[in-house]
């Protein structure tokens, strides 16, 4: 399994974010400050809420709700 494509909106200073990914190795360049760990940490937050809830059907409505109340 690996992930496809990435969609990130409103998480910490990212707006609006979407990319695809291959399946090889891939790299996200550039420079301080423009948001390359925060992409990281939202893609770390996906997995770590699937692997614990197995709730892939709502997986985007968890990820809101844990934004909203924490972030």
């Amino acid at each position: 399994m690996y992930i496809k494509q990435v969609k990130i909106n409103n998480f910490r200073k990212i707006e609006s974010l979407e990319f695809s990914l291959k399946k090889s190795i891939n790299t996200i360049v550039g420079p301080n400050g423009v948001g390359k760990s925060t992409v990281l940490n939202a893609i770390r937050l996906v997995i770590v809420i699937v692997s614990y809830c197995g709730c892939k059907n709502r997986l985007l409505l968890v990820i809101n709700l844990i934004y909203q109340k924490y972030f």
